[in-house]
């Protein structure tokens, strides 16, 4: 980090230095020798300090994380802070730095980063003997030898520390273990190669008063803090209970000590802080601070950010509707659902001209958010034909999105658009409903079609309707507004039923032996990728998705019993392939995407999910719950899925953090069919066959669920017939839930009801109609879980 004229204020005097340096210190440009370690403190052992401190100006450089949102409280059901916190439980048992300056990688490494390692890990920092568990607790010794001033009796800054940890993370005590006799030792390449598991996210200063550093808390999040020592740390009051407790802030000493916050209590007033001292010191290693003296002794605090973060109650958001106010002013509305576990800091909405969105673009500070749903807007004016957005909210632990939606603007002749429009094709044709009222809108031959008893359902780009021939490769683009067949190609031969998928613009799906890619406005082939790049395996079936960052995820079969998944960074030209590794085969189902975090059906072991940078499985359903074929689907901080049991399918809800199952439903008769479900934040649609006697008649009901507690919310009879599996795929969007009774009608119920919105036969004789995708007049796409996008 370029550090030009900066000013370094010494622990251990009083005076103030101008440092010019570039990404390092050297010894002779920081403070003088430290003092000799403290032999007064604890009789009979040494202790050291170590802690530099900036000169307040440069701390105030330091980027801010916000204070958490506490209105509405750590959830919904909490209304304040607790009058208690302690995190020491989680915390790694308390040991001493001996003689060493080296207290700062003590409180930022060994403390903070173990203590996020063991939420990520459910790490165990004790054996069965009580002693340290040294392969995950992490190592003081890698940070302080890389960052310390000078020899081993000087200090290290906080900042540096904390640089250390993101750029290059920590390894465990195992790989480096620690030792107060000397610093001179660096990591070598099997330590740097195992610290980059264990680097953290980000790291912020925060403000430095009792009520932000209790809500750091409070959201489980200890701080790290330079504190200025004086006679009263050393030998401190008790409590009238016996514990020991620093309440005088005089300044008689200069020393600066780094330490960590790890609890509150507001009956005493103080905060809860762990030293790295040994047991023998104050309260078995730790020591209470008042609320008094928090500004008077605390010279710096931080908080870092890793990735075990997102295992935590995320929170959510959807993006809502955008209405069109005169020319190219349009309002765009989003809405916070839940807030999750995590300190919220604020949120916004993601405009862009293409579907390519930036990270961020319209940006609020979270003041206040007095219970939620929470809905906000943002009002923009953009000379531009159609628009792309999507909502957001940002935590301390990285960025939340919504779906991406479109609006039109300066629509061309004959494409103006004011109803939703219902989707679907029958290999031969395709055809556009007006969901509102059930109305056949066109019908639009398809040159290119093929029947097939299992249809692949379509996509929508820039005002088209993408219809994807099954097994046959063809794809074809008609006008949502006219049913004009606007391109065709047929020579994309395969044998895979592959979902295309669509990301800035490419149409991107499997051909034999090779990925495709076709522009979307043209049907012209973009670009391909032979099976080479992906290692020389077969493509598998459903083998496409689309990440929440817009990555295509690429899954090919390595053996009967593993796949390897493949991301595609660059997806406009086909470049950018890595590899993420082996995985138990899939289930013929699509992976599901949120921040940072995958979720997969796998063979003989049901769920499975993901963390992806830094890349590792984080939590798998027991066996006895195996997937069927079928893709997985994130809801809010729920997991749906399909599972096995006694031969009879049915649906799982899991904890997206931790796997734990929240519920599961089997219809009291028949089954839930694979690939025959969707899902909105409040209930799942599902179509449920029962073999009503001999292998020559089967009964079909639409019932929807509740979300939260997996109970049937309401049961409609569609129809009977002599075949095992018919193409019924209900499609929730919005407030409705779409379905084929019958191959001959189609319908739309009110979700929450059932109650029967319209009911239309638009066929004359049977057939075999695809999934059904949706569109509303404001851009917003709504796929079945199927579709990998």
């Amino acid at each position: 980090m370029l550090r030009a004229l900066r000013l370094h204020a010494s622990i251990y005097c009083l005076l103030l230095f101008v440092i010019i340096t570039a990404c390092s210190k050297k010894p002779s440009e920081l403070t003088p020798p430290d003092p000799k370690p403290d032999e007064e403190v604890i009789p009979g052992e040494t202790v050291g300090y170590g802690a530099e401190v900036l000169d307040p100006a440069e701390y105030e450089k330091i980027k801010i994380i916000t204070e958490p949102l506490i209105p509405g409280g750590r959830t919904q059901k909490d209304p304040k802070l607790a009058p208690q916190y302690d995190l020491s439980p989680n915390m790694p048992p308390v040991q001493s730095q001996g003689r060493q300056g080296s207290c700062v990688a003590w409180a930022v490494a060994y403390a903070a980063r173990s203590y996020f390692s063991g939420l990520g890990f459910n790490s165990n920092f004790k054996l069965a003997d009580g002693s340290v568990n040294n392969e995950t607790v992490l190592s003081p010794a890698f940070v302080y030898n890389k960052i310390k001033a000078g020899d081993c009796l000087k200090g290290s800054y906080i900042e540096d520390a904390l640089n250390l940890l993101k750029n290059t993370g920590v390894c465990t005590w195992k790989d480096m273990p620690y030792t107060d006799q000397e610093c001179d030792t660096q990591p070598g390449t099997q330590q740097v190669a195992g610290a980059a598991k264990y680097k953290i996210a980000d790291w912020g200063r925060i403000l430095i008063t009792t009520d932000a550093i209790k809500k750091f808390l409070y959201y489980d999040m200890p701080v790290v803090i330079a504190g200025r020592l004086n006679a009263d740390f050393k030998k401190p009051t008790r409590f009238p209970d016996g514990q020991f407790v620093w309440k005088d802030a005089t300044p008689n000493d200069v020393s600066h000590h780094a330490m960590i916050i790890v609890g509150y209590d507001d009956a005493r007033k103080a905060f809860k802080i762990q030293n790295s001292w040994s047991k023998n010191w104050c309260n078995d290693g730790y020591i209470w601070m008042s609320y008094d003296i928090v500004k008077d002794v605390i010279r710096e605090a931080y908080v870092m950010t890793s990735d075990e973060l997102l295992l935590r109650s995320q929170a959510s958001v959807e993006t809502g509707a955008a209405v069109k106010y005169e020319q190219n002013v349009v309002g765009y509305t989003g809405r916070i659902m839940q807030l999750g576990d995590l300190p919220v800091i604020g949120y916004g909405m993601c405009l862009a001209t293409t579907p390519s969105l930036p990270t961020r673009k319209y940006y609020a500070k979270a003041q206040n958010i007095p219970a939620t749903p929470f809905e906000f807007s943002v009002t923009e004016s953009i000379n531009t034909s159609k628009i792309w957005y999507r909502a957001f909210v940002e935590t301390v632990a990285g960025v939340v999105y919504g779906d991406t939606a479109s609006i039109v603007l300066n629509s061309g002749p004959g494409e103006t658009r004011d109803k939703d429009l219902l989707l679907f094709h029958s290999g031969f044709f395709g055809y556009a409903v007006d969901a509102g009222t059930g109305e056949r809108l066109w019908e639009a031959p398809l040159r290119s079609g093929a029947a097939s008893d299992q249809l692949l359902g379509g996509l929508i780009v820039n005002e088209q309707y993408i219809v994807p021939g099954n097994m046959t490769g063809s794809l074809s683009a008609v006008s949502l507004s006219t049913g004009k067949v606007n391109w065709e190609r047929r020579e994309m031969m395969r044998s895979k039923q592959t979902y295309p998928v669509i990301i800035d613009n490419q149409i991107i799906t499997i051909g034999r032996e090779e990925l495709i890619a076709v522009d979307q406005a043209s049907g012209n082939l973009s670009w391909t990728q032979k099976q080479a790049a992906f290692g020389g395996e077969d493509f598998v079936e459903f083998g496409l998705a689309v990440t929440k960052d817009s990555k295509l995820s690429v899954n090919v079969n390595k053996s009967f019993y593993d796949d390897e998944m493949y991301f595609v960074s660059n997806p406009s030209n086909g470049t950018g392939i890595t590899g993420m590794g082996i995985f138990p085969t899939t289930v013929k189902g699509h992976p599901d995407f949120a921040d940072n975090y995958m979720v997969r059906s796998e063979a003989m072991s049901g769920l499975a999910a993901y963390s992806l940078s830094p890349f590792k499985k984080l939590w798998s359903t027991p066996s006895t719950t195996t997937a069927a074929h079928d893709s997985p689907l994130i809801v809010g901080s729920r997991v749906i899925g399909v599972i096995m049991g006694n031969l009879v399918q049915g649906l799982q809800a899991v904890d997206k953090a931790t796997g734990k199952k929240l519920w599961e439903y089997y219809p009291q008769q028949g089954e839930v069919l694979s690939k025959k479900w969707s899902a909105s934040a409040d209930f799942i649609a599902m179509i449920v066959r029962v073999n009503m006697g001999g292998a020559s008649e089967y009964e079909y009901s639409l019932q929807v669920l509740d979300i939260s507690t997996g109970k049937v919310s309401w049961t409609k009879k569609l129809s009977t017939s002599p075949y095992p599996v018919i193409p019924m795929y209900p499609l929730i969007a919005g407030d409705k839930v779409y379905v084929s009774p019958d191959n001959l009608e189609i319908a739309a119920f009110k979700l929450q009801t059932g109650a029967v919105i319209w009911q239309k036969k638009l066929f004359n004789n049977p057939g075999t109609i695809s999934p059904f995708s949706l569109i509303t007049k404001e851009g917003k796409i709504f796929y079945m879980p199927e579709s990998g996008m």
